[in-house]
């Protein structure tokens, strides 16, 4: 996705190269090349814009003039955008590991370990950074010190990047499913061997069914991948699925209130802007409907498949 600011927009492409462009003429301000293919988002703190790459290596570059200020490797190729806050750059790699390093110098604080690798770029609320991994969680890292406080079991991979509104996690899964869980509320150590008891006496017929996992609110099945990144605007959730659905879901109680439906899969995170929704699809579509009925507005055809998310800004997207 590319990120615009004042006069400029930071946009990289598949053939490895970084560009600052000045947004009101297209004009060329700098460029980067060699970087190999950029697969995740930049994000920008200050004066310095931050992006990973399929080396391993998490670039900081100065907007001013394009020159590296600091690099740091990774031990497997990073496909999460990285999240800045309060000084510190959060991020997650192939390696399976969540890293918390200083934005200024690259100085790494903590490093925490998943089980898989990490597409999912981090969210944070409060003290916790909140990332999903391959092996099929949704962890809780305190973000001071790294250390995991719970994890959200399922049962594939979590690709997409959580969502937060109003105290809830809101993410997807490959396993078709949609959750809603409470931000603050975290398990116990032996949450997980109490439930395999739980399930395994049910199955056996010897009790009801098992209880949810604590801090569960709703789920939604789109009965397809999930991961695109949830969008949240007028108590709704907008949930995209690779299937080509896109469903926008009571924020409380996850009941769907409209849905789209485009030609091909929707892998690219669905953005609202005033009452507008822009979603883009493999059917080289960008739509932008209504965000609270779901009304088509209008569509534009690109030239390809669309993978990256829209940005709206100053009346253009």
């Amino acid at each position: 996705m590319p990120i615009a600011v004042g006069d400029s927009l930071f946009i990289g492409d598949t053939q490895g190269r970084l560009y600052r462009l000045q947004r009101s003429t297209g004009k060329v301000l700098w460029q980067l090349q060699g970087l190999g293919p950029l697969d995740a988002s930049p994000a920008l703190a200050g004066d310095l814009l931050y992006i990973g790459l399929r080396d391993g290596q998490l670039l900081a570059i100065q907007t001013a003039d394009g020159v590296i200020r600091w690099r740091v490797a990774t031990g497997n190729p990073i496909y999460a955008s990285p999240l800045v806050y309060q000084g510190v750059l959060y991020i997650g790699s192939g390696d399976g590991l969540v890293y918390a390093l200083d934005a200024v110098s690259g100085t790494e604080r903590w490093r925490a370990q998943t089980e898989g690798w990490i597409h999912s770029s981090p969210a944070l609320l409060d003290e916790l950074v909140y990332v999903g991994s391959n092996d099929g969680a949704l962890y809780f890292i305190d973000r001071r010190t790294g250390v995991p406080r719970w994890r959200y079991r399922t049962s594939q991979a979590v690709r997409a990047t959580p969502a937060i509104a109003d105290g809830l996690i809101l993410f997807g899964g490959e396993d078709g499913w949609f959750r809603a869980i409470d931000a603050h509320t975290l398990g116990v150590r032996w949450t997980y061997a109490w439930r395999w008891v739980r399930i395994n006496l049910f199955v056996w017929g010897f009790t009801g069914p098992p209880p949810y996992l604590p801090g569960f609110r709703w789920q939604y099945r789109t009965r397809a991948p999930i991961v695109a990144s949830a969008a949240v605007a007028h108590d709704l959730v907008y949930v995209a699925s690779q299937r080509g659905t896109l469903t926008a879901l009571e924020l409380h109680t996850g009941t769907p209130r409209w849905s789209f439906t485009a030609r091909q899969a929707i892998s690219a995170s669905p953005v609202v802007a005033d009452d507008v929704l822009y979603v883009a699809s493999y059917d080289q579509t960008l739509t932008a409907l209504d965000a609270r009925d779901g009304t088509m507005r209008w569509q534009f055809t690109a030239s390809g498949a669309v993978h990256a998310t829209p940005v709206v800004c100053d009346g253009r997207v």
